[in-house]
């Protein structure tokens, strides 16, 4: 089965993450929705997510796709020195 891993960070536009996690998981995929630490955080728009896992947790699985949601905040928390560049 394939698997797909969507970080995301306080910031993240909701419709790009939202979107994409419903498509993928009706497509019967296997979606790993990581926040940059484990527990709530909120989306541009204030939509609130609760992160089973964060992104250490994450790590060591072969993902064959990672999406990264946009977000004026969250994009930028998403580049170089966080820890999705090690996925």
């Amino acid at each position: 089965m394939a698997s797909v891993l969507v970080p995301l960070a306080d910031g993240f536009e909701e419709i790009e993450a939202v979107t994409v996690i419903d498509l993928l998981r009706r497509a019967d995929i296997d979606v790993v929705v990581a926040g940059r630490d484990q527990g709530p955080g909120s989306g541009w728009h204030r939509l609130v997510k609760q992160s089973r896992k964060g992104l250490g947790a994450a790590h060591g699985r072969g993902y064959d796709m990672v999406v990264l949601a946009g977000g004026v905040a969250g994009a930028g928390k998403n580049e170089d020195g966080s820890p999705v560049g090690g996925v």
